[in-house]
């Protein structure tokens, strides 16, 4: 069954041009597949916002063979927007109080940028804090990303993630399963590939102190897929399974452009395990160029993104469906049974 054109998002026509289906309200007639809601809280910044919605929207059509799919895209304060995001938000989204009215079965919170060390002081964090205390109360399954990870472990574990050393994680790093009989991780390989990216991070120690379940891990980039101690109600991940092929490649273009306007001093490192020799070939010429360029306060080279775009890969998008086909099988259970959120627990 596909995704349900609830909000008539704009993002639903573009997944409509790569193959998912996307059936408006009215059209829906098969009366035998549950009817699961799941909201989607996206902290985004504007110039990952649409992005990081279709990417979501993607992964959550992966479960689409077990109920009709209902996505409740909502956002929180704290964060600034441009006009036309703000405009999108009005006209696309819904408030947290009309989510929280209707209810959901389950819930996506994205990540979002760490702009202060503190969590607790971003001005996003009440607003976010009030989804997460309702949300633990009133839905069966959340599924945290990256920032949004960090801080639910903190808000419920006292956990403090961590900076990363020397720098940003960032890549496409080789990953294993830690729990191979879990439900969540049925259907995928051993060993598999996902791209992190993030300059706080959390051990899978200070996780398993608290008694989260780790379900995979990266040696070089370590925690990569968790659960809490009942097995499903919250679901962390530190990786980034919905990134798309060009995702680290636009984040490098933006870090490449922090460096031109001296918002950063270092030139930034290439994301570890991504680029191909023939691409790391074209970005250390375009670099010597850039550079020489910006000595002589010449015009500056064209930044060569169409080209390399055409050279990345997503080997990672098979983990991440299958992921979230066994996410919204096991919701669609609960649906079925009527069985309330309190009483799970999914170990296999």
């Amino acid at each position: 069954m596909p995704l349900i054109n609830y909000r008539s998002l704009p993002s639903y026509d573009r997944l409509i041009e790569e193959g998912v289906q996307v059936q408006t309200q009215d059209l829906n007639t098969d009366l035998d597949l549950p009817e699961i809601h799941i909201g989607f809280l996206n902290m985004m910044p504007d110039k990952a916002f649409y992005a990081t919605e279709r990417q979501f929207l993607r992964l959550i059509a992966a479960g689409g063979v077990h109920g009709r799919l209902v996505v409740h895209p909502f956002t929180v304060g704290g964060f600034e927007r441009d006009i036309k995001i703000k405009d999108y938000i009005a006209n696309y989204y819904e408030s947290f109080s009309q989510v929280r009215a209707k209810g959901v079965n389950a819930l996506v919170l994205t990540g979002a940028n760490p702009a202060l060390e503190n969590m607790e002081e971003e001005e996003y964090w009440h607003e976010f804090v009030d989804v997460v205390l309702w949300a633990d109360a009133h839905v069966h399954t959340c599924l945290c990303s990256c920032l949004a990870t960090h801080a639910v472990v903190k808000l419920f574990h006292g956990i403090e993630r961590t900076l990363v050393q020397p720098g940003k994680r960032w890549g496409v790093y080789s990953h294993y399963l830690t729990d191979e009989i879990h439900s969540l991780v049925a259907g995928i390989e051993q060993k598999f590939y996902a791209p992190h990216s993030h300059v706080y991070e959390v051990a899978s120690s200070q996780l398993q102190e608290c008694g989260i379940r780790i379900l995979s891990k990266s040696p070089e980039a370590d925690v990569h897929l968790a659960v809490s101690e009942d097995g499903f109600k919250w679901v962390y991940l530190q990786g980034h399974p919905e990134y798309d092929a060009v995702s680290l490649l636009k984040e490098y273009k933006r870090e490449v452009a922090r460096f031109i306007s001296g918002d950063r001093t270092d030139y930034p490192p290439l994301p570890e395990y991504y680029f191909g020799e023939k691409s790391v070939a074209h970005l250390t010429s375009y670099r010597e160029k850039l550079l020489g360029a910006l000595e002589i306060n010449s015009q500056l080279p064209e930044f060569p993104e169409e080209l390399l775009a055409s050279q990345v890969s997503n080997c990672w998008r098979p983990h991440g469906e299958a992921l979230f086909n066994n996410w919204i099988a096991r919701i669609a259970e609960f649906v079925r049974s009527g069985s309330r959120h309190q009483s799970v627990l999914m170990s296999a």
